[in-house]
């Protein structure tokens, strides 16, 4: 038996957009979603954790317009995901939780000639 999950890259965009709004709750340290949908032990939790996510994400929204939204086809996609791959919420997850990349400077300190 592999634990290796096979996903096309279109699933892997989808999980990494999705992921991408629910890394708002990492940097929130509000970590209750993202560990429903890690530990569902079946796709309809994941799927309700999910739907929980979308909707407190949609709520904040209305205070910090920043805050991004996956396309509702990504949804889709995770969503079949959390349905038929059960380790497809573990790396949904994980990459919630991941750091943003840092942005470099491209500025030189010290200066002078």
């Amino acid at each position: 038996m592999s634990n290796k999950i096979n996903l096309s890259p279109k699933e892997w965009d989808a999980i990494r957009e999705v992921a991408r709004a629910l890394r708002f709750f990492a940097e929130e340290r509000m970590y209750t979603y993202i560990d429903r949908i890690a530990d569902a032990f079946s796709p309809n939790i994941a799927v309700a954790a999910l739907k929980d996510a979308l909707r407190a994400l949609r709520s904040e929204v209305t205070r910090n317009p920043n805050i991004y939204l996956p396309s509702e086809n990504s949804i889709e996609i995770v969503i079949k995901l959390l349905s038929e791959k059960r380790d497809s919420g573990n790396v949904l997850a994980a990459l919630a939780l991941s750091f943003r990349p840092r942005k470099t400077s491209s500025k030189v300190e010290g200066g002078g000639s």
